[in-house]
C-alpha cells in the first residue's frame, strides 16, 4: 500500500523480462540504449552508485524466485528484490547467471523457493501485457484498474495525478527517455 496526501492506493509490483529471449545476444544498439540510460542517471544523480553491466541480462530467474518469494513472505520479497537491483546495478553481476542468484539467496538466509505452474503463467501474462503496452524499453510501467497507463519514470507530480485518476497538467514530464547516442 502506498499513501500519498491524503489517499492510499494498492500497488503490486509486477517483475518484467528485460531479454525475454533465451540467447542472450545484445545487439549494439541494445547496448547503446543501457549505456544511455546509466549515463543518464549518472548525469541527473551523480550521488548514485551505479555500475555500467556487461550485458542486459535476462531476469527470467530472479523473476520466478522474486514471486515464489512474495507468495510466501512479501518483506522478504522486498529485499531479495533489492539486492538483486544491487547486485545488478551497482556490482554489474549476471543476474541472469542462476549461480548469482542463489549466492544472492544464501546471502539473504533463503532457499531456492520451488516454482509452479501458477508462477510460471503469471509470469507470462505479465510478460504479455508489459509488451502489450508498448513500452519501448520505457520501464516501469504503472497501469491502472480502467486501463489506463503511466509508462517511464515519471515526475512526482505526473505519478500523483495517474494515481489520483486526472490527467496530467503541462507538458509530460517522464524522465525515462531513450536518446540515440551519435
Amino acid at each position: 500500500r502506498l499513501r500519498l496526501y491524503e489517499g492510499s492506493y494498492d500497488i503490486k509490483w509486477r517483475p518484467i523480462q528485460h531479454v525475454p529471449n533465451e540467447m542472450n545476444l545484445q545487439s549494439v544498439e541494445d547496448m547503446a540504449q543501457m549505456a544511455s540510460e546509466v549515463y543518464t542517471v549518472r548525469h541527473r544523480a551523480p550521488e548514485v552508485s551505479i555500475a555500467m553491466p556487461q550485458l542486459r541480462p535476462n531476469s527470467a530467474v530472479a523473476n520466478m524466485i522474486l514471486m515464489a518469494l512474495e507468495a510466501k513472505n512479501y518483506s522478504l520479497a522486498q529485499k531479495f528484490r533489492s539486492r538483486v537491483f544491487e547486485a545488478l546495478w551497482m556490482e554489474g553481476l549476471d543476474i541472469s547467471d542462476q549461480e548469482v542468484v542463489a549466492k544472492l539467496l544464501l546471502e539473504q538466509g533463503l532457499e531456492m523457493p520451488e516454482f509452479g505452474l501458477d508462477g510460471k503463467t503469471e509470469l507470462v501474462e505479465i510478460q504479455q501485457q508489459w509488451q502489450a503496452a508498448d513500452p519501448d524499453r520505457r520501464i516501469p510501467i504503472l497501469t491502472a484498474s480502467d486501463g489506463r497507463t503511466l509508462i517511464g519514470l515519471s515526475s512526482p507530480r505526473d505519478i500523483d495525478c495517474f494515481l489520483e485518476g486526472r490527467e496530467s497538467a503541462g507538458e509530460p514530464s517522464g524522465v525515462c527517455e531513450f536518446v540515440p547516442l551519435p
